[in-house]
Parts: C-alpha cells; sequence; structure tokens
C-alpha cells in the first residue's frame, strides 16, 4: 500500500529546551521577586486575620503587648527579608564561581 509521506519542517528560530536568551532571563528577576514578596505578606495575612488570638474563637489574647503591626510595616519587613535572602543567595553563587576558576586556573 501507499506510505506516509508527510514530511514535516522544522522552524529554524525554534528554540531548544532549556536554552532562553539573557533577556528573558532578566526579565524574570522583578517577577520573582514580586511573587516571594506576595507569599510572605500572604501569610501574615492569614496570621493577622486571627488578631488578638492564641486559638482562634477559642482563647483570646488579652495580654497589654498583644498588637497586630500594620499591613504597610509588615510589607517593608517581609520586603526587606526577601531582598536580604536573593542578596544572600547570589552571594553564593558568586562564591561557587569564584572556586570553579579556581580549579580552572590549576
Amino acid at each position: 500500500m501507499g506510505e506516509n509521506t508527510t514530511q514535516v519542517t522544522v522552524c529554524p528560530a525554534a528554540s531548544v529546551c532549556g536554552d532562553c536568551d539573557a533577556y528573558g532571563t532578566d526579565g524574570f528577576y522583578p517577577f520573582r521577586l514580586k511573587i516571594v514578596t506576595l507569599m510572605g505578606l500572604m501569610g501574615f495575612i492569614r496570621s493577622g486575620l486571627r488578631m488578638n488570638w492564641h486559638i482562634y474563637g477559642y482563647m483570646q489574647d488579652t495580654s497589654a503587648g498583644a498588637f497586630t503591626p500594620s499591613i504597610a510595616y509588615m510589607g517593608w519587613t517581609v520586603s526587606l527579608i526577601v531582598i536580604l535572602f536573593l542578596a544572600l543567595v547570589a552571594f553564593v553563587f558568586w562564591l561557587a564561581g569564584l572556586a570553579d576558576k579556581k580549579k580552572k586556573h590549576a
């Protein structure tokens, strides 16, 4: 009988899995910062909704120092923590790069 002679043409500009241009990776950094900060703020909002409670609806916190910080204060705090964490990660990758350079020169 007849054979299937359909040819598949491959686009020469098609990207390979795992291959990404520099603009794509640079655009990812602000997105990552926003997502991690949002996760931290959502965690605070979840705990802030239970304001003045040890166990919500069962054991109320009646101490004089019980308070929940404002969302603006926590926004700055979470943003600072995220920036410090990402700086620490960048520092670790920088150190790994130094060790790799040392191995190449040896």
